[in-house]
């Protein structure tokens, strides 16, 4: 129980590797699925805190429902903001390296 995560990125891989191999070559579509996952990533390490993972997960899913909605809105570029903030909060914190 305590490499759920290693085996969950392995089936994410494992799923983003078969998109690719029916298809799913576009750097723009890549980078709708990266993105999030960077940001949830980043997220958790930045806070500390595993427990924050599914509320990031939640707020990439809103956050790309507003760009649905509103053409005029990117929400990768909305992501790649709050991930730079996060990485100087990071920075400041010391959390530059896993304790």
């Amino acid at each position: 129980m305590r490499r759920w995560p290693t085996a969950a990125e392995i089936r994410y891989a494992g799923g983003l590797t078969l998109a690719l191999w029916v298809g799913f070559t576009g750097t723009i579509e890549a980078a709708q699925v990266l993105t999030p996952a960077g940001f949830v990533y980043l997220g958790t390490a930045t806070l500390a805190r595993r427990e924050a993972a599914w509320p990031l997960f939640a707020i990439t899913f809103a956050v790309i429902g507003i760009g649905l909605r509103l053409p005029a809105f990117d929400p990768a570029t909305a992501m790649l903001a709050v991930v730079a903030a996060l990485t100087i909060y990071g920075l400041i914190r010391g959390r530059w390296r896993p304790s």
